[in-house]
């Protein structure tokens, strides 16, 4: 599960509200929404998306190591 705290709470943080974060992500409010709800799975490209307007940054790792 991605964070969806995390974005929703970096989001506030920003002071961005959904709407404003949504048009900076290039997505309607909706899915934006259903997404910080988890009812939408959420595909690498849109979660760069997200990641991007809120300065996060996708870090992938091997879970053996």
């Amino acid at each position: 599960e991605f964070g969806y705290k995390v974005s929703k709470n970096k989001r506030i943080k920003l002071g961005y509200s959904q709407r404003q974060l949504a048009e900076l992500c290039g997505m309607n409010y909706a899915q934006l929404a259903k997404i910080e709800l988890a009812t939408n799975s959420v595909s690498i490209g849109v979660l760069e998306r997200i990641c991007k307007p809120l300065g996060l940054q996708i870090e992938l790792s091997d879970k053996a190591d």
